[in-house]
């Protein structure tokens, strides 16, 4: 179980580093669940490839998976551990995205290891969802000297 799923993801990094949305698509499983950060659920192999093919055009350029993990649960396993994601474009240059993942693996009929569900948690939200904390308006600050009658004499 070990080695299959290693070659698993090796083949994903490899599909997703040439380009290959759809080479990326056939290690889901038909019914798979991918939760990016920043997202809604993405389900189905389809729209996990539509996902990935998203990701290629706008700069997708390495990915990379540091198990920490690895269990087995019958037909199922669980893999989980750090990623990289590195993107480079135009527009921003080169960016890398770290996290946390998670993939819970379901063995199908004919042996072969399907990613079911997959995690992203990046350790920093999207650049395009952060925002600023909220800052009080400016408010001139009150003295807290005492008042002074007219003629300079304090109340």
């Amino acid at each position: 179980m070990e080695g299959e799923i290693a070659k698993a993801t090796a083949a994903l990094v490899t599909a997703l580093e040439h380009g290959s949305a759809h080479s990326a698509g056939e290690l889901y499983a038909d019914d798979a669940t991918l939760l990016a950060p920043g997202g809604e659920p993405i389900r189905g192999r389809t729209s996990i490839e539509a996902y990935w093919a998203t990701g290629i055009r706008l700069g997708l350029s390495a990915l990379a998976f540091e198990r920490h993990v690895l269990k087995a649960l019958g037909g199922q396993a669980v893999d989980a551990g750090r990623y990289t994601i590195s993107i480079v474009s135009e527009a921003a240059g080169p960016v890398a995205e770290h996290g946390t993942y998670l993939v819970l693996y379901r063995q199908v009929e004919e042996g072969a290891w399907r990613r079911d569900i997959e995690i992203f948690s990046a350790d920093e939200p999207p650049a395009a969802t952060r925002q600023e904390p909220a800052r009080a308006p400016f408010q001139p600050s009150r003295s807290s000297a005492p008042a002074r009658e007219p003629g300079g004499k304090t109340q």
